[in-house]
């Protein structure tokens, strides 16, 4: 959104809706754009806070979703601390400041509550379902909070709520994965290992708001900084993200320069810029992936063995090592169903090395399986298979039908990062484990899931009163 002063000349006449000193249009009653007809422009918003408030955005981002305060600086032996500073902090502003009653109604009214409580007593079932580990317990439940919190404020009919939280988690997407290299540059696993865990849906937040921005800015951003994640994760799933921002660079240069007016055809000039850097580029940049895949034994076994497996897996060889236990996740699933029906509580960590519910005594005991090595198994997991059911079936309802809403190639960026998602959440559930990717993962789903309806018809009159 832009600043007061750049109004006028850009949104054309529609009604505005003050953001604090940010601007965004009003959104007509049809439609699935987050950001209103003007779209979005997260440089403009970010330029119009004031100097606190930018400074304020960039230490929470610093502090509370990068490894240097997660990992590093508010930690205690290996527990992060930093609940203590800032649980307090959004309870005291929550319960005491005025403005914040907006807030309180998206995130505490009717069922929205309901489903607080409902993690608070999984948290609990947890903490005694593992023997007492409770902080095992509440780091999920701490991170379940952070998805559903961020989920409601991103999804918000409210489009001050809305676009402000959206903006703000970008800006902390910025900054975690850009502090998220640095760290992993300076310091690197202890324990000999060459994965890198950046908070993917940060750079899954940073596509679902370019598809909407007309300038060029955050989708170069974005390239860049999954480059770089993809040569330096290891995670197979992470090594396809720059294909988002290409479609969305190259979905923005045919758009704009087939255009008359002087600021798309500045747009599509820096977009070409920028793709002929990279050609130029192209040889530089493959020499120093390949060197950095090579560097170590673990490195080409992470980085590539693996990345072929997944070929292989397309191409009909079978399984490679790592795949195969997730076939045993399955085959153990079948054979335990009954006991994934109810919920089990929270607390991944004492389930690795034996992974199963809390109601059966027979584990998959097998090296590495944990609850973490997928969405769909931390949800049978811990939720259980009904309340998982509901709850898969609730958010795939609404992304359906927020998708539906669009048109043309955002329809199919869109499609895109969906996809990009399902591959993701049947990999990892990282957002249970990483304060960082638990924000930004209720922050894309959110922003993904507004849709916003006329009430022209009892059905979508009652669909918008839905509470979440």
């Amino acid at each position: 959104m832009l600043a007061p002063r750049r109004f006028g000349s850009t949104l054309k006449g529609k009604v505005p809706i003050q953001l604090g000193r940010a601007i965004a249009a009003e959104s007509p009653g049809l439609q699935a754009n987050p950001f209103g007809l003007a779209g979005a422009d997260i440089t403009g918003w970010f330029w119009s806070l004031t100097l606190l408030q930018k400074a304020l955005l960039l230490a929470v981002g610093f502090f509370f979703a990068s490894p240097y305060g997660t990992n590093y600086i508010l930690t205690v032996g290996d527990n992060f601390v930093g609940d203590a500073i800032i649980a307090p902090a959004i309870f005291v502003y929550l319960v005491s400041v005025r403005s914040a009653a907006p807030i309180r109604h998206e995130l505490f009214s009717g069922l929205k509550g309901l489903c607080f409580v409902g993690l608070f007593l999984l948290f609990v079932g947890g903490a005694i379902a593992t023997d007492g580990n409770v902080v095992a317990s509440f780091t999920d439940f701490r991170c379940a909070c952070l998805i559903l919190g961020f989920y409601l404020l991103c999804s918000s009919n409210d489009d001050k709520i809305r676009v402000n939280t959206i903006y703000g988690a970008v800006v902390m997407a910025v900054v975690s994965l850009l502090a998220s290299a640095v760290y992993y540059r300076f310091f690197p696993s202890e324990d000999g290992g060459v994965k890198n865990y950046f908070p993917s849906y940060g750079i899954l937040l940073l596509a679902a708001v370019a598809v909407y921005e007309a300038k060029p800015f955050l989708a170069i951003l974005g390239f860049v900084l999954s480059l770089y994640v993809a040569a330096t994760s290891f995670y197979r799933s992470l090594m396809f993200l720059p294909i988002i921002f290409l479609l969305i660079l190259a979905r923005n240069f045919f758009r704009d320069i087939s255009k008359r007016e002087r600021e798309p055809r500045r747009n599509a000039l820096i977009i070409g810029t920028f793709f002929l850097a990279g050609v130029l580029s192209s040889g530089f940049v493959a020499d120093a992936i390949m060197e950095n895949l090579n560097s170590s034994e673990g490195a080409v076994e992470q980085g590539v063995t693996k990345l072929y497996n997944l070929v292989g897996i397309f191409q009909g060889k079978g399984l490679g090592e790592g795949d195969d236990l997730r076939a045993e996740y399955l085959k153990y699933i079948g054979s335990h169903l009954f006991s994934f029906i109810v919920p089990s509580g929270f607390g991944h960590k004492p389930l690795i090395g034996h992974w199963g519910p809390v109601w059966t005594d027979d584990k998959l005991d097998q090296v590495g399986s944990n609850s973490l090595d997928g969405m769909h198994l931390f949800f049978l997991c811990h939720f259980g298979l009904v309340l998982s059911v509901l709850i898969i079936s609730y958010v795939s309802i609404r992304l359906s039908r927020s998708l539906l809403r669009t048109e043309g190639t955002t329809f199919a960026l869109r499609t895109v990062i969906l996809c990009f998602i399902l591959g993701d959440s049947f990999v990892t559930a990282s957002p249970f484990a990483l304060i960082s990717n638990a924000i930004f993962c209720g922050a894309t789903i959110g922003c993904l899931v507004f849709l916003q309806l006329p009430q022209t018809s009892m059905a979508e009159s009652w669909y918008q009163r839905v509470p979440l």
